[in-house]
């Protein structure tokens, strides 16, 4: 009797053992996750995925390659927008909303390929929610912006204070510039 509750005891222990370790072999998946949070903006790590995707294509297509990483850049433009952004709601910039309106018809036109049914099976979701996610991330962007407009237009920059910030830096952080020539010809024809 102990013997035979021994081994149904060894028998189980091996069993959760197994069930265990196929569970850990299994790939694990995110769906998503935070990759930042600016004010009350996230940065989600899908977002960062799919503009350093984005990065990579533009620079194959320019035959550039980059010194930095592209999750670094996109990370830094995104957290950059979202600070504009969140600026933009305090200091209560205007936006155009029949602008966005006609961004968010575009944006749709575009991803409009084959049918209404098609694109809300694509993103999962009712038309009404995708025109709502595409008009809020317009308005996102369109409030950042305007508010980088308004930075840029009261920052100014005398041709002194250029020259002044390139004499403090030490000179093997300046960029070496190739040397560019410029030819001329002077040409007389002589009167026949």
């Amino acid at each position: 009797m102990l013997r035979h509750r021994l081994k149904i005891l060894l028998g189980s222990i091996v069993v959760c053992s197994l069930i265990y370790v196929k569970g850990e072999a299994q790939e694990r998946y995110t769906a998503d996750k935070v990759a930042a949070v600016v004010g009350n903006s996230i940065v989600l790590y899908s977002d960062v995925e799919k503009l350093s995707k984005q990065f990579i294509q533009q620079q194959k297509e320019m035959g550039y390659t980059p010194d930095r990483d592209p999750r670094s850049q996109a990370l830094e433009q995104l957290i950059l927008s979202k600070v504009l952004y969140n600026q933009a709601l305090i200091d209560s910039i205007k936006i155009n909303e029949a602008m966005i309106q006609e961004r968010v018809r575009e944006s749709l036109d575009e991803q409009l390929h084959g049918s209404l049914v098609a694109l809300e099976r694509y993103y999962g979701s009712p038309i009404f929610e995708i025109e709502k996610e595409l008009r809020d991330q317009a308005k996102e962007e369109n409030y950042a912006y305007e508010m980088e407009n308004t930075v840029r237009n009261k920052v100014v920059v005398t041709p002194g204070e250029v020259e002044k910030f390139f004499k403090h830096l030490p000179k093997d952080t300046i960029p070496l510039i190739p040397e560019q020539y410029v030819y001329a010809q002077i040409v007389r024809f002589p009167a026949a």
